[in-house]
């Protein structure tokens, strides 16, 4: 039962990890230049999990040419068409 609760708990951090970064790339459009385990601070919270992101010292903020094409590139790859790969790139 423990370990099914770990798994559960370290499954929930992740979910919660990809949707802060993307959050931040692709809605927000920063950049942390430095994400490794010692810049995240996880801890409980009253809704479960809450992350902290440390280290705020490198930051690289997206031009807008730039962040279309890195959301058109990432649906390409999400959704397997080409068109979107390739319109991407052209935009760079």
């Amino acid at each position: 039962m423990i370990i099914i609760r770990f798994i559960a708990c370290i499954l929930q951090v992740m979910r919660k990890l990809g949707r802060l970064y993307s959050e931040m790339i692709f809605v927000q459009g920063y950049i942390h230049c430095d994400p490794h385990p010692g810049n995240l601070l996880v801890r409980p919270s009253t809704s479960g999990t809450e992350i902290v992101l440390l280290d705020h010292g490198l930051y690289q903020v997206h031009c807008l040419i730039f962040l279309s094409a890195t959301r058109n590139i990432m649906f390409g790859l999400f959704v397997g068409t080409f068109a979107w790969l390739f319109s991407a790139w052209h935009c760079l």
